[in-house]
């Protein structure tokens, strides 16, 4: 497969990491699970805010060849096959955890065969360290392939209201009909919710993030929306 929309996708990814100050991204990750997936209109689709990670990260991600594994592997999935430093294998966990709370014994092929990826594709060393031109500059681009994507359920990996997949597609469309289901507090926040939307007939769950704040009561929530798709 040509991957056309996905390398297209990464190229303009690449050009507009240009317009930032280097010092403040560490290289850019367009893609956290097969690129075929992102060459067609998608079931559902699983959104973080932005790859995390310092330099040696990339520099990982650049010399393991994780950066070309989406376009060699058709069941490639980044939060299943790769290697984290630091906290990663934490949020790869909770992520497997959300998915098996979601889709119980087919969570594996559900997440393999998901195109998972991020708002803004610039990697930080965490969300708080992106910057507000970074963030702007990243929502030129992610419209695009959610939009190409037409995914009937969108899941969000971060539901808070600042620099969240959650909060970008809010401000970009209108979503409707939202009920929030409290998943309690702990040390990061007051109290964390669940919340679910829809958007132009699709579905849209935003998720608590994962890597922080994935614990018993966030995957006891978000079974009980079953079935989601």
């Amino acid at each position: 497969m040509r991957h056309s929309f996905a390398r297209n996708m990464e190229r303009q990814a690449n050009k507009l990491a240009e317009e930032l100050d280097s010092r403040s991204i560490f290289g850019t990750k367009c893609w956290s699970s097969s690129a075929s997936l992102f060459e067609k209109s998608a079931d559902r689709v699983f959104i973080g805010a932005n790859p995390g990670g310092d330099r040696s990260s990339q520099e990982l991600d650049e010399r393991e060849g994780y950066l070309d594994r989406p376009y060699k592997s058709q069941n490639y999935n980044a939060f299943l096959d790769d290697t984290w430093l630091g906290k990663g294998p934490r949020h790869q966990r909770a992520v497997e955890s959300a998915f098996k709370a979601m889709y119980d014994g087919i969570w594996e092929e559900t997440l393999r065969s998901t195109p998972c990826f991020n708002v803004v594709p610039f990697r930080t060393p965490t969300t708080k360290s992106v910057t507000r031109k970074a963030w702007s500059t990243g929502m030129k681009w992610f419209p695009i392939v959610l939009e190409h994507l037409s995914p009937s359920l969108i899941l969000c990996n971060g539901s808070g209201n600042n620099f969240s997949a959650w909060s970008a597609i809010k401000g970009l469309y209108s979503i409707t009909k939202i009920r929030e289901q409290s998943i309690g507090a702990n040390a990061f926040v007051k109290t964390g919710y669940v919340q679910t939307g829809s958007l132009r007939g699709s579905k849209v769950v935003g998720i608590p993030h994962l890597a922080r704040l994935g614990r018993d009561s966030l995957y006891e929530a978000l079974e009980s929306l079953k079935p989601l798709d």
